[in-house]
C-alpha cells in the first residue's frame, strides 16, 4: 500500500517532467534563453519578445534585450511604459547614458514610470551626465513615505555621491524608522532595504 501511494503522489509524469526541467536548467545555463528563442522562433509575438527580452536583461544580453524591446513597440504597445523603463534600465547597464536619458524624457512624466527601476536608471544617467539637478529632482519624485524603499535607497546614495553627507544620512534613518513601522507583508516585499 505504501508503494502505490508513494508512486501515485509522487511519481507522475508531471513530476518527472519538472525535476527533469530542473536538471535540464542546472547543467545547462543557458536552457531558460534557448527555450525563448524556439518559443519566439515558433510564435513570433509581442509577448514571446517580451518574455525573452526580460530573460536577456536578467542574464546581461542588454543590446539582445534592447533591439527586442524595441521591436515590442508597436501598435497599441507603442508607448508602453514598462517595456521603455526596461530600455532605460538597458541602456544605462551598458552606460550608454544619452539614450538612457532620451528614452527617459518620453515617459517622465508619466505616473508609472515614477516608482520604477527605469526611473532610478533614468536618475542615474542623468547623473554620470552631470545634471545633477535633474537628477535629484528625479529622485524627489521617488521619495514617497511608506513605499518606494528600493529608490529612496538610491536617493540616499546620490546624495552622498554629490557630498550631501548629512541628507544622505538622515535619509536612511528616515528608511529605518519607517521599515520598523510596517507591516510583516510590507517587510516580507521590501525584504532588501534593512540588510
Amino acid at each position: 500500500g505504501c508503494i502505490i501511494y508513494l508512486y501515485h503522489h509522487f511519481y507522475s509524469r508531471e513530476n518527472v517532467q519538472t525535476i527533469s526541467e530542473g536538471i535540464k536548467e542546472t547543467v545547462n545555463k543557458n536552457y531558460q534563453t534557448k527555450k525563448l528563442e524556439d518559443k519566439l522562433n515558433f510564435s513570433d509575438s509581442v509577448q514571446n519578445k517580451a518574455r525573452l527580452a526580460d530573460n536577456y536583461l536578467k542574464t546581461g544580453e542588454y543590446t539582445k534585450a534592447i533591439a527586442l524591446y524595441d521591436s515590442c513597440l508597436q501598435g497599441v504597445d507603442k508607448n508602453n511604459t514598462d517595456t521603455i523603463q526596461k530600455i532605460i534600465r538597458c541602456y544605462y547597464l551598458i552606460e550608454d547614458y544619452e539614450k538612457a536619458v532620451s528614452w527617459g524624457n518620453q515617459i517622465k512624466n508619466n505616473r508609472e514610470f515614477i516608482a520604477t527601476d527605469g526611473h532610478v536608471a533614468f536618475a542615474w544617467s542623468l547623473f554620470h551626465l552631470n545634471n545633477l539637478e535633474e537628477a535629484e529632482e528625479n529622485f524627489i519624485q521617488m521619495d514617497c513615505s511608506y513605499t518606494n524603499f528600493s529608490q529612496r535607497i538610491e536617493y540616499a546614495r546620490f546624495l552622498d555621491k554629490i557630498e550631501k553627507k548629512e541628507a544622505a544620512r538622515e535619509k536612511l534613518q528616515e528608511l529605518l524608522a519607517e521599515y520598523s513601522h510596517i507591516g510583516s507583508a510590507q517587510k516580507k516585499y521590501y525584504r532588501g532595504v534593512k540588510g
